[in-house]
């Protein structure tokens, strides 16, 4: 017998704010949130599991009870969100929730750090998760009204399919108890496969039995019969197994692990209980039934990639624990806040950190060595002697389309926007934007929320770390270790400055002067310009005021008016080195063993980052020969030195940019960019003939050019150590505007790399053989493949800061006018719910990255300046900035009022970069103005 589902496809509504909701569409949006909410939970007890001591009395901690009443909570969402009538195909947004928030919660609050296999075992469940979502029935019964109570026992004797599913599944359960019975004795890797089997066995079956129960409690002909006793008792009986089994998943394995684990399982068991009981449902859609039976080997394929160990969090030593229970601490007065406890030679969990930055081989297929003769070879950019007419008045086309390229992109955008709107093709625009909308959700929101308070652990850790100590245990672990000493490393710190203030030079050059290393291996280049007035006495200065607390202190002054060359940081910067290759060979020092840090000149470095960058230089000459000429180093920016004196809009961008590139460097799988102050081997600057001096962003267009001329071997590292600096400030917030203003514009300007880049590949194909032979061109193709992820960077950056500010609005009016013109037709779609949520949950990621800058800035307040003393200013920070939770309410107020200008200044500067990118890439370099600093 088979029950009658067919009043069950039926559509109703429910009101939201005075407007009509499909059910469906807000079943799913909460059941979204039970999802996120119940995870949540499960994170919570997860902390208390693995603080030591507590595994085994979990229940007499307060945190415990705390994470068990969120996941109920989450629990009890998910259960209304059924009993509003809705279809069963919106619970797949809980599982799908789960997953993801897994991930972020694993990331942000426990930090755990995902391997290749787990990464491989999310993959998977995604696909089984597709091929459910294909299978999923249109509509199935509610939890009040349309459950068929009448005949349900009947029903379920009757069914032999069911009765069959209910047998296996049965048998799977007894099996995976008596498996966990042994293992502790023979295998302790079979919890991994049982642990999550028995969990989703009991919860799938309290989720079917949920249902008759809680019909049962709304009607009275059934809520004191015995059949209503014995549903009760089931229910109550397997919420708590699974509850138990569940518990044992968080405890006993990583949670990036075992959720998705454990939810995919329950997803499947889900779905084939549906369909057996729901016997009619796959009647006419046989293409429901392959996806369903076909989401069963992919299920086996999850078990064969389950990691061969998935260690307690109760067994990570206390010093990690340290820091994933410690929000904020006390910062110290290298401006970075100090693990607890004293200092170790290397933390526990170091390692993991250096490991998942750890990349490939870096000479692997890529043709000849390099290096011949102990010296580095690289491509030329110039255009072949080889090319005819032909081919030059085609590049040269080809330059012009290039040029106009970001143009095309940015305002081509709009122009479809427009075309849409003009011709009413509203839906495909629709479609459209929710795609742009899930990428900026994505890099602009929950990407940054991960990885910001990644970054903030990894710097931690870090801070913690005794570089020189690491590398002796390094050097006794290796017989033979290849590359150059520890005391053969020499730093040149390069600081280009114009019309500085001379206080803010002297911070910056005491910040490199406080590391170990300053009297024995590091020297300063002072790299002035000649057109600035009295700019040597300035160097003078300076010079006499350190003397002797550095290996080396250089000056150069950089003259003005030289052939091709544009006045800024960059031509600077180009002399400045020049003069420093003739400093290393008139001195005999190897240039092999010497590392270049290019440093704006209000950088406030950490006193071990030079110790940690001679420590990275050496540990990648002894994973692979030379690669760390092949590699370019960079740390966090964070622009908060005068963090109390910022307007609310110049510290919302302060903000977004210091954590943007802060998550971008604790992302081991993202595309990061060398930013502001940067360090590379003085070999790759020799090779590449140093900076180009007509071009304004000097820290891109460096990489980018070592990157075309060494075939795409260069690679970014991260260095997790933050380097403080000002941002732009005038006498009043007028002129401190003004100063912001002038530097997006000039930030923006980096649009023209996308230029230089596009121009410039056709060369390198050229260079590398092109299609003259088949090794040639398999080397094309792979150096393709590996320029493609920076030019999709740049593009999307650049694309996003020039249209949010208007296709933000344009997608929110579109969804406000299909819901008040209650055009159910398009708002009963996936594409509505996932606009929505998105929309959403970026709210909500733009709510954590504000209280995430508050997290960091208690981090490094040490080496904020202060607000002037004796002011009203000074009195105010003191009451705003000095309790944390007052803080926090002020600046997610501050910046959610001053988001939209924001996001519109940033707009129309990247307007005026690409009308004048198609036109040069020579600008002029505009200095900011910075804050007046007293002379220390």
């Amino acid at each position: 017998m088979s029950p009658d589902h067919s009043k069950w496809h039926g559509q109703s509504t429910v009101d939201i704010f005075g407007h009509p909701v499909p059910t469906w569409l807000a079943g799913a949006v909460l059941s979204t949130v039970a999802g996120v909410v119940a995870t949540l939970g499960l994170a919570i007890t997860k902390v208390v599991f693995g603080t030591p001591g507590s595994t085994r009395v979990p229940f007499l901690k307060l945190w415990w009870w705390t994470g068990i009443f969120v996941y109920g909570l989450g629990c009890y969402m998910e259960h209304e969100s059924l009993n509003w009538n809705t279809p069963e195909s919106t619970v797949i947004p809980v599982q799908y929730s789960m997953i993801f928030a897994s991930v972020f919660y694993a990331k942000s609050i426990l930090n755990e750090f995902p391997t290749r296999r787990s990464l491989k075992l999310l993959f998977w469940n995604t696909i089984v998760l597709v091929a459910l979502n294909l299978a999923s029935p249109f509509g199935s019964p509610s939890l009040e009204k349309d459950f068929p109570l009448t005949g349900f026992f009947d029903a379920l004797k009757g069914n032999e399919a069911f009765i069959g599913y209910f047998l296996l599944t049965v048998l799977v359960g007894f099996t995976c108890m008596q498996l966990n019975g042994c293992a502790h004795v023979k295998s302790p890797e079979v919890f991994s496969v049982t642990i999550p089997i028995l969990a989703a066995l009991w919860s799938s079956a309290a989720h079917f039995l949920v249902k008759p129960a809680t019909t049962m409690l709304h009607h009275d002909e059934w809520r004191q019969s015995t059949s209503a006793l014995v549903v009760y008792g089931s229910t109550v009986v397997c919420s708590l197994m699974a509850l138990y089994h569940v518990q044992s998943g968080v405890q006993l394995f990583s949670f990036h692990y075992f959720i998705p684990a454990y939810v995919t399982i329950l997803c499947v068991c889900e779905h084939f209980q549906w369909f057996f009981f729901l016997q009619g449902w796959a009647t006419n859609d046989i293409h429901r039934t392959w996806a369903l039976f076909g989401s069963v080997p992919l299920l086996v394929g999850i078990v064969f990639n389950i990691p061969a160990k998935t260690p307690a969090l109760a067994d990570i030593p206390t010093e990690i624990m340290d820091v994933m229970t410690t929000h904020v601490s006390a910062a110290t007065d290298n401006g970075y806040a100090e693990l607890p406890a004293g200092p170790l030679k290397r933390p526990p969990s170091l390692q993991n950190v250096l490991d998942e930055h750890r990349t490939g081989v870096w000479q692997k297929d890529y043709g000849s060595d390099p290096f011949q003769s102990g010296k580095l070879h690289t491509l030329s950019l110039q255009l072949p002697e080889s090319w005819g007419c032909v081919r030059r008045r085609a590049f040269g086309i080809w330059s012009v389309m290039a040029r106009f390229f970001p143009v095309v992109m940015n305002f081509g955008s709009l122009g479809f926007v427009l075309y849409c709107l003009i011709t009413t093709q509203i839906w495909g625009l629709f479609y459209v934007l929710t795609v742009y909308m899930a990428g900026f959700f994505w890099t602009g929101g929950l990407h940054m929320c991960v990885y910001s308070k990644v970054g903030q652990t990894k710097c931690e850790l870090y801070a913690k770390t005794d570089w020189h100590a690491v590398h002796k245990e390094d050097i006794k672990s290796q017989p033979r270790p290849r590359g150059p000493a520890w005391a053969d490393v020499r730093h040149f710190i390069i600081l280009p400055n114009y019309k500085e203030d001379l206080a803010i030079l002297a911070e910056a050059v005491e910040s490199i002067a406080q590391c170990p290393l300053a009297k024995e291996q590091i020297g300063v280049v002072l790299a002035m310009e000649a057109r600035e007035q009295d700019s040597d006495k300035k160097a003078d200065s300076l010079e006499q005021r350190f003397t002797g607390r550095f290996k080396y202190i250089l000056k150069t002054f950089h003259p003005p008016g030289l052939p091709g060359e544009t006045p800024g940081k960059s031509s600077n910067v180009r002399w400045a080195g020049e003069r420093l290759f003739e400093f290393v060979d008139e001195n005999s020092v190897k240039s092999e063993h010497c590392i270049v840090t290019v440093a704006d000149a209000d950088s406030e470095f950490h006193r071990s980052y030079f110790t940690a960058l001679s420590y990275h230089f050496l540990k990648a000459s002894r994973e692979q020969e030379n690669k760390q000429h092949f590699t370019i180093w960079q740390a966090p920016i964070i622009h908060f030195k005068n963090y109390h004196t910022q307007p609310a809009v110049e510290r919302l961008a302060s903000t977004i940019t210091s954590q943007h590139e802060l998550a971008n460097l604790a992302d081991p799988d993202a595309t990061a960019f060398p930013y502001s102050s940067y360090s590379l081997s003085l070999s790759l600057c020799r090779a590449v003939d140093g900076w180009d001096p007509d071009w304004i962003s000097e820290d891109w267009h460096m990489y980018l050019k070592c990157f075309l001329l060494t075939e795409g071997r260069v690679e970014i590292q991260p260095v997790h150590l933050p380097i403080l600096n000002y941002a732009p400030e005038g006498d009043n917030i007028f002129e401190t505007l003004g100063a912001r203003w002038t530097q997006a514009k000039r930030h923006c300007l980096g649009v023209s790399e996308i230029v230089y880049w596009l121009c410039n590949i056709p060369i390198v194909w050229s260079r590398l053989g092109g299609c003259s032979s088949c090794a040639s061109f398999v080397r094309c193709v792979r150096f393709t493949v590996r320029a493609w992820p920076p030019l999709a960077k740049m593009i999307w950056i650049h694309f996003v800061s020039a249209t949010v500010a208007f296709l933000g609005p344009v997608n929110s009016s579109i969804v406000g006018l299909l819901w008040l013109n209650g055009d159910y037709k398009h708002i009963d779609s996936w594409i509505f719910l996932l606009n929505i949520c998105l929309q959403v949950f970026y709210g909500c990621s733009f709510l954590i990255i504000q209280v995430l800058s508050v997290l960091l800035y208690e981090r490094v307040k040490s080496s904020i300046k202060p607000a002037p003393k004796n002011t009203a200013l000074e009195r105010m920070s003191a009451a705003r900035w000095s309790p944390v939770w007052l803080h926090a309410v002020t600046t997610v107020t501050q910046n959610a009022v001053s988001a939209p200008g924001f996001f519109f200044c940033g707009a129309f500067a990247e307007w005026i970069a690409t009308c004048k990118t198609a036109v040069t890439h020579k600008f002029d370099y505009e200095v900011a103005l910075k804050p007046k600093v007293d002379a220390p």
